[in-house]
C-alpha cells in the first residue's frame, strides 16, 4: 500500500533500538511518504541527526528553542500538517511523559499539539514492559485512542530474554496503514460481547459450567465501541460480574447474595425449610394432652 502524499512525523527516543528507526525511515520514504524526524536528547546519543537528515532530506528537529522552519510556532504547525505521528522506538520514559501530559522537549510538546493519529512502537529491556507503572501508562494512552503496539519477544540487548524487542519494520508499516485508513467494516452494526461462565444443561436439574471470571470479555468490551471499526458493543456479563452490575456483592467463592455473604449451605437451606413447615407456637400456650392408644386386647 502506498503512502504517497502522506506527511508523517517520526519521533525517535533514547533506546538501543534507535538505529532501527533508520530502517523504518527508509521504508517510509520508499513508500512515498514525506517524513520529518524529531529526536529526543537521549536519542542523539545512539544515532546522530546527520543520518536522519540525509535519509529524509529534511532538517531534524531536536531543540524546541532552535526552530528549523519559518513557522512562528513550529511544533504546532507541524502537528497541524501531519497525517500521523509515529514514535519508534518509544521508551518507558516517553510513554510515561505522554500518558501524564508532560511536555519538556520538542517531541513531547508536539505530541500534545497533535490531532492526527499517534502510533507508539515501544522498545525496552529487562522486564520493563511488564512493570505495573508501564502497563498503567500504556492503558491510559490506549484509552485516549493512541495506538500502542505490542513489543516482540526474544533476546534483548542486556542479554536477557523477554518481551520488549522492537517490532519488525513490516509490522510497524502495516499498523501505520491501519491507523491511516481504519477498516470500518462494523459501521452501523451492534456487537454482543458475553463475559463470565457458560452453562450447558444436562437435564432440568444438572448442568456443566466453568469458573470463568468474565474479566476478558469485560476488558475486550472496554466500555467503548470496537476501536476504529465503527460498531457499537453491548456487554452481557454472567455470574459474579452480572451480580455486581445488579448491585449484588459476590462472596469469596465468586457467588453471593444481596447481603454480600456467600449463599447458604445445603444443610442451612434444609433447616430453613423445616422451620417454614413447622407451625409457630406462641410462648405460654398450653399443649393439648396426647391421647394414649388403648392397651386392652380385643375380645375373642
Amino acid at each position: 500500500m502506498s503512502l504517497d502524499g502522506r506527511e508523517l512525523i517520526l519521533g525517535v527516543t533514547g533506546s538501543i533500538a534507535a538505529y532501527k528507526a533508520v530502517y523504518l525511515l527508509r521504508e517510509l520514504g520508499r513508500l512515498g511518504a514525506g517524513v520529518t524526524v524529531c529526536l529526543s536528547e537521549h536519542a542523539r546519543e545512539f544515532v546522530g541527526p546527520l543520518t536522519f537528515r540525509t535519509l529524509s532530506g529534511r532538517p531534524v528537529l531536536t531543540n524546541l528553542f532552535d526552530p528549523q522552519s519559518p513557522d512562528a510556532v513550529e511544533h504546532v504547525a507541524l502537528a497541524e500538517r501531519c497525517h500521523a505521528v509515529v514514535v519508534a522506538p518509544a521508551t518507558a520514559n516517553l510513554l510515561a511523559k505522554a500518558a501524564h501530559g508532560i511536555a519538556d522537549d520538542f517531541l513531547t510538546t508536539l505530541l500534545l499539539a497533535a490531532r492526527a493519529p499517534v502510533l507508539m512502537v515501544p522498545a525496552m529491556d529487562g522486564g520493563m514492559w511488564e512493570h505495573p507503572a508501564v502497563a498503567a501508562n500504556v492503558a491510559t494512552l490506549r484509552g485516549r485512542g493512541v495506538t500502542v503496539l505490542e513489543p516482540d519477544s526474544g533476546a534483548l540487548a542486556s542479554g536477557l530474554s523477554g518481551k520488549g524487542r522492537f517490532p519488525e519494520i513490516a509490522d510497524i508499516v502495516e499498523a501505520l496503514h491501519r491507523v491511516l485508513a481504519p477498516v470500518r467494516d462494523l459501521a452501523g452494526e451492534r456487537v454482543l460481547v458475553t463475559a463470565g461462565p457458560t452453562r450447558e444443561p444436562i437435564d432440568p436439574v444438572r448442568y456443566i459450567s466453568n469458573r470463568s471470571s468474565g474479566k476478558m470479555g469485560i476488558r475486550a468490551r472496554g466500555g467503548r465501541a470496537p476501536p476504529g471499526r465503527g460498531g457499537h458493543a453491548d456487554l452481557r456479563p454472567h455470574g459474579a460480574h452480572a451480580a455486581a452490575r445488579r448491585g449484588v456483592r459476590p462472596g469469596a467463592d465468586g457467588r453471593g447474595d444481596a447481603r454480600g455473604g456467600a449463599p447458604p449451605s445445603r444443610a442451612a437451606r434444609r433447616s430453613s425449610s423445616r422451620r417454614r413447615r413447622s407451625p409457630t407456637i406462641a410462648p405460654g400456650t398450653p399443649r393439648a394432652p396426647r391421647s394414649r392408644a388403648s392397651t386392652t386386647s380385643p375380645s375373642i
